[in-house]
């Protein structure tokens, strides 16, 4: 039960994580004058990683017994 319950609320931050990161690229390239300058690890790969993490506990916390 505690996997399940963790597993779900990395999820949840991963999709959080992945929501804030398109609206500050989206509001941040719709300003004049602005320039996005990638580099390092994003926060969207970081966040399809808590996602996955998530995923994996939760199905973790389901098989058990």
């Amino acid at each position: 039960m505690k996997k399940l319950i963790l597993g779900v609320g990395i999820f949840l931050c991963g999709v959080i994580a992945l929501c804030t990161d398109y609206a500050v690229t989206f509001l941040a390239s719709s300003m004049p004058g602005v320039t996005l300058v990638r580099g390092g690890i994003s926060i969207s790969a970081a966040a399809l990683v808590l996602m996955l993490l998530g995923a994996i506990l939760t199905i973790l916390g389901l098989t058990e017994k």
